[in-house]
């Protein structure tokens, strides 16, 4: 989750492929013109070619790693948010009982829970008391 939030999120574009398609397409041409000199230099260009590519992989770790150093507020917030609607990574409904708010509320909240559920909806429905 957190990498697609922060790529979704991102201010900039943080995919190299372009520049690793360059790299490879840069790295064919230095091949074709070393093999075509001495074929001995094939291992060494491409050797070089895969330095090149770990390198741009790296520095791509780090620029997503960068941002998301940049949005650990917002993702914290929505971890949150998600641990209160989710406790202990369930539905509310099903770790919490319904006494505490049947205390609150009183006998009306039987009555808005009757009101407000659908029961033939399969969709979430988050109930503001």
């Amino acid at each position: 989750m957190n990498k697609s939030f922060v790529t979704k999120n991102a201010s900039g574009n943080l995919d190299l492929t372009a520049e690793q398609a360059g790299i490879s397409s840069t790295f064919d041409d230095v091949m074709t013109k070393a093999v075509s000199i001495d074929a001995t230099l094939k291992g060494t260009v491409e050797a070089e070619m895969q330095k090149a590519l770990n390198s741009i992989k790296n520095i791509e770790s780090k620029i997503v790693r960068a941002e998301k150093q940049k949005q650990e507020t917002s993702i914290n917030q929505i971890k949150k948010i998600k641990a209160k609607f989710f406790p202990e990574d369930t539905l509310q409904e099903r770790y919490e009982n319904f006494a505490p708010f049947y205390i609150k509320h009183g006998k009306q909240f039987i009555s808005i829970i009757k009101e407000e559920l659908k029961p033939f909806d399969f969709e979430l429905l988050i109930l503001e008391l």
